[in-house]
């Protein structure tokens, strides 16, 4: 609470037992921030919404988010799952805001979840780790990406992938890629085939994914920066 940190009774009211292993927080305020940043263990589930950093750099873990959040959204994850059943801000998956060492700050692991939509810049600077989304992108989605997967169900804004040195951005619907892209034809790419079984396993939810088709027209680049990654356009959803 501002400059201090005081006891969770003085704002909650708290029931349960010492040492359980899930904390739930039923509703919700776009002024929590923070919540679960960090998370090394066990389970965190509000019923509401939240406001900028959940889950940043948590490193294990579930938390699941039942409504909206604000900016930096599992920003600098490097394990455990992020779940949010609503939409999300700027920056989601995408580099932790205030860190000195910008090479730290990178999402390198883990899964962040979306059910709705993300705005700007989601997956940028991304390391490794897995982003899905099942509504659509704003602009700058996977924008300087070095690594890991990003699946977008949805329309893909402007600027996708710009920068892209590394890393694989699957896309649903519509996506404009800047010109430093190189077409390489429509393929079967029986890697979808392992990444959709893989994400089918997360969640009973998301079992759908085995249904999704494998053939993706394919884009290499970001080639005006020498990069080596790719943008796969499904052509069946």
């Amino acid at each position: 609470h501002g400059c201090h940190s005081t006891a969770l009774g003085e704002w909650f009211e708290l029931r349960g037992a010492t040492g359980a292993e899930t904390l739930r927080v039923e509703g919700g305020s776009p002024h929590f921030e923070g919540l679960g940043a960090g998370l090394q263990a066990g389970e965190l589930v509000l019923h509401g919404d939240a406001g900028a950093l959940v889950g940043a750099a948590m490193l294990a873990g579930q938390i699941s988010i039942h409504g909206n959040v604000g900016d930096y959204a599992g920003a600098g994850i490097a394990g455990g799952q992020l779940r949010i059943h609503g939409n999300a801000a700027d920056h989601a998956g995408g580099v932790l805001p205030g860190t000195a060492e910008l090479a730290a700050a990178h999402a390198t692991g883990g899964l962040v979840w979306v059910r709705g939509n993300v705005q700007n810049c989601a997956g940028g600077h991304m390391r490794r780790g897995l982003l899905i989304v099942e509504g659509r992108s704003g602009p700058d989605c996977a924008a300087r990406m070095q690594a890991g997967t990003i699946v977008v169900l949805g329309t893909t804004g402007a600027r996708a992938a710009l920068g892209m040195r590394r890393g694989t951005l699957v896309c649903g619907g519509r996506v404009a890629l800047p010109v430093g892209f190189a077409a390489t034809g429509p393929l079967q790419m029986q890697i979808l085939r392992i990444l959709f079984r893989h994400i089918a396993s997360l969640h009973p939810h998301l079992k759908f994914f085995r249904k999704l088709g494998i053939l993706a027209h394919r884009y290499t680049g970001d080639l005006s920066v020498g990069g080596v990654g790719e943008v796969l356009k499904l052509t069946r959803v």
